[in-house]
């Protein structure tokens, strides 16, 4: 069986002389959160759709588990878990309002109120880095963020991205020291997604009264955060929603079943062995599951990353990328903050976490329980302390409140959860995906595994768009979900 033509990589591609597709059947690779975002859209446009999961169940990290804690017994998610819609209708309720569904939303109006530490103080009215704690260097700060600003050149590194963005002060102090404790990895060796994507935009640099008069300035348009978490413009809000109980798992398991019933086949416990495909025209003609089982394919959306799937071309891959393992603990603790941050984020050099949620201020506890969850990103050598450690940082920096204690915790550990946007691994895959995967036109790819976008309310979108575009080039008219 040949999985993967020599020729393929050496033989132009015309796109315009591939024959024209008949979306009808739709296979998605991967079931965690962004696949089955991917069903539900294909579903509501009229594909028939197939979902390939190796794992034994969908939702990937977006899941809950019943967590026995002194003596409660609790449904908490793996983290920070919080579903966010795109404010279109005619998206939103074929993911989160589909008229099966036999649960209720909690629904935030407008932002979540969220806090952030920045060098080991926690501000609970915005989760953007903090500059205010620079003092006599807070006004050079403003006036390296005035004279660079964004320029037109694609930056290579993390650090070209955050010195246009930020400005040197910034780039080498706050930015570099959130970056080291999410990647534990210099900024000039990471891609410039790792600062793209998981620092902050905005800056908080000053007090209520400084920050209105910095939002005015032209120069500084998109990088300046509001002080004060009611001063945040509620038009742009995205909807946030919860399960009212139950945990994120509700709604995972509720548009399983509902796709289910509308048709959608999910494999379980099945993953892809192999692809063939074919040169001229290149497309994916089928996929080889590890059972023996053959799907004939028209479409192919992966949410895995591109080297997974090169892999089962049989093509030659880029080395495997650098992971971080996660672990998450819960905490049974005596009291409950005094504030009202759902949560925080950790922007120190060294953390003990890099998130915490707060479930008093998050979701319904029974009476008397206080609960905090911590998410941990870590290496092979792990801190035997690790909880112990955060909640004391979290004692320390005002994000709970002096003398906390610990009453109980439970732990769960997530290998390989978060890859290391290494620069030299990011060109070597953006290569190979130029030259091995582009020329396949049926094989598109969605969530991290595409853009890197990390945040749902963006994948939901991406995945929109990779289904207009599908039908777009196949001839068909765009089906609105």
């Amino acid at each position: 069986m040949s999985i993967w033509p020599a020729s393929l990589t050496s033989i132009p591609v015309s796109h315009d002389e591939l024959p024209r597709l008949a979306m009808t059947r739709t296979t998605i690779i991967g079931g965690g959160i962004a696949g089955l975002v991917c069903a539900a859209l294909a579903q509501a446009r009229g594909h028939a759709v197939n979902v390939i999961e190796a794992g034994p169940e969908l939702g990937g990290l977006w899941k809950s588990t019943e967590v026995a804690l002194g003596d409660y017994k609790l449904a908490l998610d793996a983290g920070l878990r919080l579903p966010v819609g795109t404010g279109e209708p005619r998206i939103d309720d074929a993911i989160f309002h589909r008229p099966d569904f036999a649960f209720a939303w909690h629904r935030f109006e407008g932002w979540p109120r969220e806090g952030a530490i920045t060098a080991g103080r926690f501000n609970p009215e915005n989760s953007s880095l903090d500059a205010c704690g620079l003092n006599a260097q807070l006004a050079d700060v403003v006036a390296e963020m005035r004279q660079f600003g964004p320029g037109p050149a694609e930056p290579v590194t993390a650090l070209d991205h955050a010195t246009a963005w930020y400005g040197p002060t910034l780039a080498n102090g706050l930015v570099r020291d959130a970056v080291l404790g999410l990647f534990e990895t210099e900024l000039d060796a990471l891609a410039p997604q790792a600062v793209r994507w998981f620092v902050p935009r905005r800056v908080i640099l000053g007090d209520h009264e400084a920050t209105a008069r910095l939002l005015a300035d032209p120069r500084l348009e998109g990088r300046v955060a509001h002080a004060r978490h009611q001063d945040i413009p509620q038009a742009i809000s995205r909807p946030f929603l919860h399960p009212q109980s139950g945990g994120v798992s509700t709604w995972v398991r509720a548009l399983h079943a509902s796709l289910e019933r509308a048709g959608v086949r999910f494999i379980l416990g099945d993953g892809v062995a192999a692809i063939e495909a074919r040169p001229l025209p290149g497309a994916v003609e089928r996929v080889v599951l590890r059972s023996g089982e053959e799907l004939a394919v028209e479409q192919v959306i992966s949410t895995l990353a591109p080297g997974l799937i090169q892999r089962a071309l049989g093509a030659p891959t880029a080395a495997a990328p650098q992971f971080r393992h996660l672990r998450i603990s819960h905490m049974l603790v005596d009291r409950a903050p005094d504030h009202s941050a759902c949560y925080g984020l950790n922007f120190s050099r060294h953390p003990s976490f890099f998130r915490v949620i707060f479930h008093d201020n998050l979701s319904d506890l029974p009476e008397g329980a206080h609960v905090l969850t911590f998410e941990h990103l870590l290496d092979d050598n792990e801190r035997p302390d690790l909880a112990a450690a955060a909640l004391e940082e979290c004692c320390r920096s005002g994000a709970m409140p002096a003398g906390t204690t610990l009453l109980a915790s439970h732990s769960d550990l997530y290998r390989n959860a978060m890859a290391v946007p290494l620069l030299k691994h990011v060109e070597d895959a953006a290569q190979q995906y130029a030259s091995l995967l582009a020329p396949l036109r049926n094989l598109r790819f969605v969530g991290r595994a595409a853009s890197g976008a990390p945040f749902l309310d963006q994948i939901i979108r991406e995945a929109d768009a990779t289904l207009s575009a599908i039908e777009e080039e196949a001839g068909c008219p765009t089906q609105a979900a």
